[in-house]
């Protein structure tokens, strides 16, 4: 901006006109002369002060810093006249532009009021270049700092909860870059948060899969089928996603996971990232895994038992695996023991027996089974009565030679044994096989 020196009508008009504009603008804005005098003082800066105009212009001795600060002292026109004395350091925010600069500063009482300002300063020069003062418009910016100190907070809040959460977090902006690592997640994967926020490029899978790929976090924002179906459980409740997989190794180890996700929006409600939740379910998976490995095989000999047994019968009806064998093997002789499964004597016997007909038993489509104390069942599947016949001959072999090197505990073997014929039902076939052992355990009697 340039001021004329001129002391004439038109020069006078000048200075009312360039009055008159200051006046009008939006923003406090005051112009101090090299001497350090208020040369103007618009509307604005009236209402933000409560300084009247008339009650400081030409006045110096920083009395325009008054209303601000409570003291004497330079403000940015100040500095603009004087840049060399410019601390920044009294500011929080400082930016030079060439020969202006722009302010942000707290801790200022205005009329009474704990204010936020803004601030721009400009040389002011007059017709000839040289410098004659300098402009400074004032903005008040409290409002909008509160805003953003809340938000500030309500992140930092936000930010809290998630890292105190127990599950694993992820969460995600729509450019696929990290925003949230919480601590569980540090943890599970042995990657600290400051070296992964702000990464994208799928950064964040490679701790699990050793690869860039697409998490569950991905598929909230973006379909892809080929990555669900590698899931082995995947449910999916309107914009939520929950699956359950195993990773091959996630520090070193087998692990299996179930996670969540789901989109995240702004108070607008426009789509603005997705939020992963993880949880290591590796030692929940085993335990059920160890809960069906007992609940459908016998603690002693490793077998099935009779649950899974009947279980099978049942899947046998379905006729695919026609025609089914069956073949039923009482272990006789245990009278030295009462057959009593805690007897140490009984127990050995047992095991010795199992042992055998594992040995007798080769094929993978032979499923036994311990389904009493003393009694075993073979179910065969497309069975041919050589098949069936031969097992029972082997085993009778075996229970020989058994006998002969442990003469103190003589053990007998009654075997029966049935094919299915005509379709008939799995519960039939078993009383036939049953049927058939008591009639030749009858017979030796």
């Amino acid at each position: 901006m340039t001021i004329t020196k001129n002391t004439s009508v038109v020069d006078q008009e000048f200075k009312k006109w360039m009055a008159n504009i200051i006046n009008l603008l939006p923003d406090a804005t005051l112009v101090i002369n090299m001497e350090g005098q208020v040369i103007a003082w618009n509307q604005a800066i009236e209402e933000m002060t409560g300084v009247k105009a008339e009650d400081i212009l030409g006045k110096g001795n920083f009395e325009y810093a008054l209303p601000f600060y409570g003291v004497r002292r330079p403000i940015l026109a100040d500095f603009i006249l004087r840049p060399e004395e410019l601390n920044e350091n009294l500011y929080r925010y400082v930016h030079r532009e060439e020969n202006s600069a722009i302010i942000e500063v707290d801790g200022l009482r205005v009329k009474g009021k704990d204010s936020y300002m803004w601030a721009k300063a400009a040389p002011l020069y007059d017709e000839d270049g040289q410098l004659v003062g300098a402009i400074e418009s004032i903005r008040d910016i409290t409002e909008r700092k509160q805003i953003e100190i809340a938000l500030g907070n309500s992140e930092r809040r936000l930010a809290d909860i998630i890292n105190f959460l127990p599950d694993a977090i992820l969460v995600i902006d729509l450019q696929g870059k990290v925003i949230a690592w919480n601590q569980a997640i540090e943890e599970m994967t042995g990657v600290k948060t400051e070296d992964i926020l702000g990464k994208g490029d799928y950064e964040y899978a490679l701790p699990f899969y050793g690869v860039r790929r697409p998490l569950l976090v991905d598929l909230v924002l973006m379909s892809n089928e080929a990555i669900e179906k590698e899931y082995f459980y995947i449910k999916k409740e309107k914009d939520t996603l929950e699956v359950e997989t195993d990773i091959p190794r996630v520090q070193g180890r087998q692990a299996f996971f179930w996670a969540k996700a789901r989109p995240l929006f702004d108070s607008q409600g426009k789509l603005i990232g997705a939020i992963e939740s993880i949880r290591d379910i590796t030692e929940r998976k085993r335990a059920e895994a160890q809960l069906r490995y007992i609940s459908f095989h016998d603690p002693v000999t490793g077998f099935y038992n009779r649950a899974y047994f009947l279980e099978e019968l049942r899947r046998f009806e379905s006729g695919r695996y026609y025609p089914a064998g069956l073949l039923i093997c009482a272990v006789e002789g245990l009278s030295l023991s009462g057959q009593d499964p805690e007897r140490e004597d009984y127990k050995t016997v047992i095991t010795e027996i199992t042992n055998l007909i594992r040995i007798c038993i080769c094929q993978n489509d032979i499923l036994t089974s311990r389904i009493g104390n003393n009694q075993f069942a073979v179910l065969f599947s497309h069975c041919k009565a050589m098949d069936i016949d031969d097992l029972a001959q082997q085993i009778v072999q075996k229970i020989e030679e058994f006998n002969a090197g442990n003469p103190h505990i003589p053990v007998q073997v009654a075997i029966g044994f049935a094919i299915q014929s005509d379709n008939i039902k799995m519960d039939e076939l078993f009383k036939q096989a049953c049927n058939n052992l008591y009639d030749k355990s009858s017979s030796k009697d």
